[in-house]
């Protein structure tokens, strides 16, 4: 009993996070707009289109700002539980649960 409770609680992080939806672009454009993202930049990944996403830290907009200025590409992950968004339905104003900046 007690290993099946460790295996569940070892895979439940990769249940969750499977769900997600994985957008990978260049970074458009970035905008400052505090009363829309609790105080962080806004962003278009040409990925989504002309979404509106949110960074959601300090150090989330330092790798928007590193990414457009490199033309690197950056993978943000949308929570998807139900699997019904695409990149290209993302709603605006959507904060990525994490994001990643390509450096390859």
């Amino acid at each position: 009993m007690k290993k099946t409770l460790l295996l569940l609680a070892a895979l439940l992080p990769t249940q969750v996070f499977a769900s997600d939806l994985a957008c990978v672009g260049k970074i458009t454009n970035v905008m400052d707009y505090p009363a829309q993202c609790n105080g962080n930049l806004s962003f278009q990944l040409n990925a989504t289109g002309n979404t509106w996403n949110c960074s959601s830290s300090a150090t989330g907009n330092a790798m928007l700002l590193s990414a457009q200025a490199t033309k690197k590409n950056v993978s943000i992950y949308i929570p998807n539980a139900s699997g019904a968004l695409t990149c290209a339905t993302v709603p605006n104003y959507t904060t990525p649960r994490y994001m990643i900046l390509k450096t390859g």
